[in-house]
């Protein structure tokens, strides 16, 4: 028996999704894990957001808070400080 039939489809199809590292595969089915990777190519993981995506939702969601909210309201809402929010507070008054 091949190491490739060794392995349930179920897991393989798991692996492939992601959801098991081939370390736990490999552990499991005693197989190395440079054969394993030669054995069941994964495709590209997928992409996560970057930082700078993140940031800029950050600070959009943020102006938006300091020229609706009270000051101190929304710094609590925003998980930042108030000297923050009057620095969003400035920006949008000087159309910056």
């Amino acid at each position: 028996m091949s190491a490739i039939q060794r392995i349930p489809i179920e897991e393989r199809a798991a692996y492939l999704r992601f959801e098991i590292t081939s370390k736990e595969l490999s552990a499991r089915y005693n197989i190395p894990i440079g054969y394993l990777y030669q054995i069941l190519p994964r495709p590209p993981r997928p992409k996560k957001p970057k930082k700078s995506e993140l940031n800029a939702a950050r600070r959009a969601f943020r102006t938006q808070l300091a020229s609706t909210t009270p000051t101190l309201e929304a710094a609590r809402i925003a998980h930042c400080s108030t000297r923050t929010i009057f620095r969003y507070k400035a920006k949008a008054r000087n159309g910056a």
